[in-house]
């Protein structure tokens, strides 16, 4: 007859405790990996090299000088960003149902204006970085596009809600994935 022994109780814990550790890592970093680090001021995504005009009365603000903002302007700041890019998506919308190939290259030069607005109103809103990175791939600017999406990406981990957060991820990647087919790379954006 065989004896039956408890699990190990010593220091390390046992089995069960590492399987919970390691369900604990693999939930840690799986979450990391999905919202992405905060960019440090010193490895930025550059600008983009076509980019659109600020047409906003108020200054159009980098990274550090919207932090040195207070809460009440940046909060500010941000509503007018998010009115700027409703703006943009009405405009797209117009620029797409153009049948004529200028009219709506003229329509998407203004959501590219608008879309810098949104962008230098409040450069930590990932939304707006994604709308500029949209209208730059109408364009034809898929570097200046991907610049912007690196940006997006730079920023996902200030969106606070998590479920728009990973609405957004997905937006990313889908439109990663785009520019690559139009840059005609194949194997990237099929993956």
């Amino acid at each position: 007859m065989e004896t039956v022994r408890p699990p190990c109780r010593h220091r390390s814990g046992g089995p069960e405790v590492v399987g919970r550790w390691c369900c604990v890592v693999v939930v840690v970093v799986s979450v990391l990996a999905m919202v992405g680090p905060a960019w440090p001021a010193t490895s930025r995504p550059g600008s983009p090299p076509e980019g659109g005009r600020f047409l906003s009365q108020q200054d159009s603000l980098g990274y550090d000088d919207y932090r040195e903002l207070d809460h009440d302007t940046q909060l500010e700041r941000r509503e007018s960003a998010k009115r700027w890019a409703k703006r943009v998506r009405e405009t797209r919308r117009r620029a797409a149902q153009q049948v004529e190939s200028s009219a709506a290259v003229r329509i998407y030069r203004q959501a590219l204006d608008e879309a810098a607005t949104v962008v230098g109103l409040c450069p930590y809103f990932p939304e707006g970085w994604l709308l500029y990175a949209d209208v730059l791939n109408h364009l034809g600017y898929y570097v200046s596009a991907e610049l912007c999406l690196d940006h997006a990406e730079s920023t996902l981990a200030y969106e606070r809600n998590s479920k728009h957060r990973r609405q957004l991820v997905g937006d990313l990647h889908g439109q990663r994935a785009v520019i690559a087919y139009n840059r005609g790379d194949w194997a990237t954006s099929a993956a």
